[in-house]
């Protein structure tokens, strides 16, 4: 993260668009407090009147039932039918009255909630939008931040890492676009089943023509049968706990690759490498990048998988948090402004360090 963020803080510019935020923040938190009270009132107005009628309706039963077995007692047909209709009638009465009573509560209530979710959408969006917009340039001025807007699904499915069948269900958003150094990156927010995180693709400064994947490896769950361990037998069965993941993970475009080990013992029992080329795959792991990401990933200790593909750098972190969620509408960003700063700054040095991990800036990976 920059140390010195003082130079937004206090900048002129900033401090009108805090201010104007700041007095739209008062204007809905305003109308967000009426709008709870008022829905405070009409629930407790919708469980008395509920209680009133229902009380009503009790007090009415024992004549009902009075009659019923006057009627049954005098056994006569048509009186029997009358009270079966006086019944149904009774019924009905019942819930028509419960329904007039309680519906107008009832949309006050549903409109009131929905209100509040708009102010509190409304004014999260404005936030990123003015003022996130902001402080994420002053991270680094060639960053371009689109709050609503995510890297496609289409280039998400160019890792080929996840189930086909999960792909409708990819969401993004938190979208920004920029360079670190001489490279150029893209990355956002997803989420595709029960999968969230970081999504990044980076342009490599090196033009490669294989494939290759570094995936984090499966972990292992040992699933024990009880009734056999009193048998004196152990049945075990082991699965792995990525079922979003596709089911041949050595396989890109539906052709195989090669299964890749590396002098370094912790990366293998750490990760899987596949490529279509095992001179250029260990090109590009070479030790001090298998280091650097052992080192990300024992700092983060998030599951992470990077694919090689055509140039490019595709890079998944599922820490399953949402980044760059600003504060709500109870929380006031004069008081806070520096915080906010700085907590975003911390998150897209966190979203980056791989970057700088992988040392990519470096002769090393220049386009020749």
């Amino acid at each position: 993260m920059k140390n010195n963020i003082d130079f937004l803080f206090n900048s002129q510019k900033f401090e009108a668009l805090l201010s104007d935020i700041e007095h739209q923040r008062i204007g809905k938190q305003a109308k967000f407090t009426q709008n709870s009270k008022d829905n405070k009132d009409s629930r407790k107005a919708f469980v008395f009147g509920f209680l009133g009628i229902t009380g009503c309706f009790t007090l009415l039963l024992p004549i009902f039932f009075v009659l019923l077995v006057v009627i049954v007692l005098s056994s006569t047909v048509i009186g029997m039918g009358l009270m079966i209709v006086l019944g149904f009638a009774f019924i009905a009465v019942a819930a028509t009255v419960t329904i007039l009573v309680l519906r107008k509560r009832a949309k006050t209530i549903l409109r009131t909630d929905k209100e509040n979710y708009s102010l509190t959408k409304e004014y999260r969006l404005l936030v990123k939008e003015v003022l996130l917009k902001e402080i994420i340039k002053s991270y680094n001025d060639s960053f371009e931040y689109f709050p609503n807007q995510g890297i496609s699904s289409q280039r998400f499915y160019g890792m080929q890492l996840y189930s086909d069948s999960l792909l409708s269900s990819y969401k993004a958003e938190d979208y920004i676009k920029g360079t670190v150094g001489n490279t150029a990156i893209e990355l956002c927010e997803f989420s595709i089943g029960k999968v969230s995180g970081l999504f990044l693709i980076a342009q490599f400064n090196k033009a490669f023509h294989g494939t290759t994947k570094v995936l984090i490896k499966k972990t292992k769950s040992l699933k024990v049968d009880a009734s056999e361990i009193l048998d004196g037998e152990i049945g075990l069965s082991i699965e792995g706990n990525y079922s979003d993941y596709i089911a041949k993970r050595d396989y890109y475009d539906n052709q195989p690759l090669q299964v890749v080990l590396l002098e370094d013992p912790v990366f293998n029992a750490t990760f899987d490498v596949f490529s279509s080329d095992q001179i250029e795959a260990r090109y590009i792991l070479s030790n001090s990048l298998m280091e650097r990401i052992l080192k990300f990933k024992a700092t983060y200790d998030y599951d992470l998988n990077l694919v090689f593909h055509e140039s490019q750098l595709y890079f998944t972190i599922n820490w399953g948090a949402n980044m760059l969620e600003p504060y709500g509408l109870e929380t006031s960003l004069k008081e806070t402004q520096l915080q906010l700063i700085q907590n975003t700054h911390n998150e897209l040095s966190h979203c980056l360090s791989l970057i700088e991990a992988l040392n990519m800036n470096s002769n090393l990976w220049y386009r020749p």
